[in-house]
């Protein structure tokens, strides 16, 4: 369920967004992440639905001399043109991705989004967002929001959210995003140079899917031949059945419109892990005068304290994973561990940090993390497991650092899974104040 004070997504978002595919600019529902190369081999996909969202529609008609003529589809190039053309326009607002969309994985192991940010934003607007990756900054971002935003009212507010980077128009790159979330419905579009991809998560009782489908664009079929449709009952599922192609199609998508990437590791894991990283001063001291206030005796004080709890973010994180549990109440226990919990990713336990110490997924995707303490703490683990210097610079920018973790993927994860295999890890460390 989308966590927001937009309100709970209705129906009408699903309606309106399988029907019209919400393309800011005229696009279809049909965009594309892949990259040039396809993997050649994988598990049995799932027959198709009978209706494939991201199929393109057929040739429109157009009325000529009594003569009705079929309108050429556009390229992806010019539909990337098109977009460009009506967002060229300035900016308005200046926003941190980070505030405006938060992304974690629920106890099904579904996307949990937290929107909140977009709760002072109505209608569409073309919008001026940054963050850590610089490329961010440099892409153009679009927001829309229609419907109710009580939560009192109707649960009919949607929110479709849009990234553009038209810099990338060699084939098979990712040019352009859009995310949609309703009710008990997430859909992701991606458009590629050269493919369409749509990530479909269904929510709800006795209706829970996640799908992922890759098909060539129109006029693009000679390029790439390799189509894909993978079901299944969660993300984290998806992810178990094809890790390879989720994590070469969807995470890219996932990354960009989102931040970051909900199915690595969160903060709280982290900082859970790797247990020598202290709190920052401030963050600590801000959390120690919250704390009285999470037990008052008023049910709307003790929100209120949740409330500012949850404003520190990361560093709070870190200060209350440091707190000693046998110093709070149940009820301090408790509010605090909800907040970590949005920070958290459900595919590690919380209080199993020796086995995670111990996983290249964990370990790798710290050495991408935002904090250079977390990277520099990686850096050490993965140096001690296989027991010799890696080329990595926790304190490097953004791109030396990604192009550095795409590049050793491969190599270190084969490393660590062999070594640690064959190594007793430490003893476990102590379960975190912010545990399941």
């Amino acid at each position: 369920r989308v966590n927001s004070n937009l309100g709970r997504f209705g129906g009408s978002a699903i309606f309106l967004s399988l029907w019209a595919g919400v393309w800011v600019g005229g696009l279809t529902a049909r965009g594309a992440p892949p990259p040039t190369s396809q993997p050649t081999s994988g598990p049995a996909e799932l027959a198709p639905p009978a209706t494939q969202i991201a199929n393109p529609p057929p040739p429109r008609k157009m009325a000529g001399h009594g003569i009705n003529r079929p309108v050429r589809p556009l390229s992806d190039l010019e539909r990337l043109q098109e977009a460009q053309k009506q967002w060229a326009g300035p900016a308005g607002g200046d926003f941190q991705l980070g505030d405006l969309i938060h992304a974690g994985l629920n106890a099904e192991g579904n996307l949990r989004i937290d929107a909140a940010g977009f709760a002072a934003i109505r209608g569409m607007q073309h919008i001026k967002v940054r963050g850590d990756d610089p490329a961010i900054a440099k892409a153009v971002w679009v927001v829309s929001i229609h419907g109710s935003q009580d939560e009192a009212g109707p649960a009919s507010a949607f929110l479709n959210f849009y990234r553009y980077d038209f810099d990338q128009t060699a084939d098979g790159q990712l040019w352009g995003i859009q995310f949609t979330a309703g009710g008990e419905f997430t859909q992701i579009i991606g458009q590629g140079m050269g493919f369409s991809a749509i990530y479909v998560e269904q929510r709800g009782q006795g209706n829970q899917m996640a799908s992922l489908q890759l098909n060539p664009t129109v006029g693009d079929k000679n390029k790439f031949k390799d189509q894909i449709y993978l079901q299944a009952h969660s993300l984290v599922e998806l992810q178990t059945r094809d890790p390879e192609r989720v994590r070469k199609y969807l995470e890219p998508m996932l990354v960009r419109i989102l931040g970051s990437d909900p199915l690595l590791p969160g903060p709280g894991d982290y900082y859970s892990a790797f247990t020598k990283i202290p709190a920052d001063a401030q963050a600590a001291k801000s959390v120690m005068d919250i704390l009285p206030r999470l037990e008052a005796d008023s049910f709307d004080a003790r929100q209120a304290a949740s409330a500012d709890l949850a404003k520190l973010g990361r560093p709070g994180v870190l200060a209350v994973l440091r707190l000693d549990p046998a110093t709070l109440s149940q009820e301090q226990k408790s509010r605090c561990a909800a907040f970590v919990r949005n920070f958290r990713s459900v595919i590690f336990a919380p209080d199993d940090a020796d086995t995670a110490l111990h996983n290249p997924v964990f370990l790798l995707g710290a050495l991408g993390d935002d904090d250079p303490t977390v990277r520099q703490a990686s850096k050490a683990q993965i140096e001690r497991i296989v027991a010799h210097a890696i080329a990595f610079d926790a304190a490097a920018d953004f791109d030396a650092r990604r192009t550095f973790i795409d590049a050793q993927r491969e190599t270190l994860s084969k490393e660590i899974s062999a070594k640690s295999a064959t190594t007793t890890p430490a003893a476990t460390a102590p379960a975190p104040v912010g545990g399941n």
